[in-house]
């Protein structure tokens, strides 16, 4: 097989993958629809991941790779804070909505069962050695707020904002006037939030 060939089967595999959790549900993935979501053969499949859960694996692994990358948002030195936490949020926001039934199943296993996924324990790594840091920085760095305290409950409050409403999931359709669904509606949201976290009164 060439380069180019085996990251082609490989991606569409993973998206195949994706798509199933978001649509079924992680325990009702089978082999037997990977192959046919992705339009492959079992040979493919044992070839790249060699079993149904080394594949559901790599597909978390690249859905917290892509909420991971969005940490990238933080480090454009050439934006204002207030812009490059702006584009975080929308990117993280954006991110969860790709898969949100995945990423609500990732974080309900992420609290009842941690250590029996690898991508759990990376994603939690990497929030404790990268991300959260990252943002602590950036709202001292904005609000000039120094108690690390205040900081920690600023960061409690932007996840809890973003993953909320995925966590909620239809039954976001049962609260009028907001659809969280909605880029347009998304993004006003952000803003709302954006002001409370910036707000160095807020303490």
């Amino acid at each position: 097989m060439d380069a180019d060939h085996k990251v082609s089967t490989r991606e569409k595999i993973l998206h195949a993958t994706l798509e199933l959790i978001d649509n079924e549900g992680i325990e009702n993935v089978t082999i037997r629809k990977i192959t046919v979501a992705a339009d492959v053969n079992i040979a493919a499949v044992n070839y790249y991941f060699g079993s149904k859960e080394n594949v559901i694996n790599e597909a978390l692994k690249e859905l917290m790779s892509k909420l991971n990358g969005t940490f990238k948002q933080l480090d454009d030195a050439a934006l204002s804070p207030e812009c490059r936490l702006r584009n975080f949020l929308r990117s993280y926001a954006d991110a969860t909505l790709a898969y949100p039934d995945v990423f609500k199943n990732f974080i309900k296993q992420l609290i009842v069962h941690y250590n029996d996924n690898q991508a759990h324990v990376d994603y939690i790594e990497f929030l404790q050695t990268t991300g959260w840091k990252k943002l602590q920085d950036l709202l001292r760095e904005s609000t000039q707020i120094e108690d690390d305290a205040i900081l920690a409950m600023k960061v409690v409050q932007l996840f809890s904002a973003l993953e909320f409403p995925i966590l909620l999931g239809i039954q976001m359709q049962n609260f009028p006037n907001f659809d969280y669904y909605n880029k347009q509606y998304r993004d006003q949201y952000v803003e709302l939030l954006l002001k409370s976290l910036l707000n160095p009164n807020a303490k």
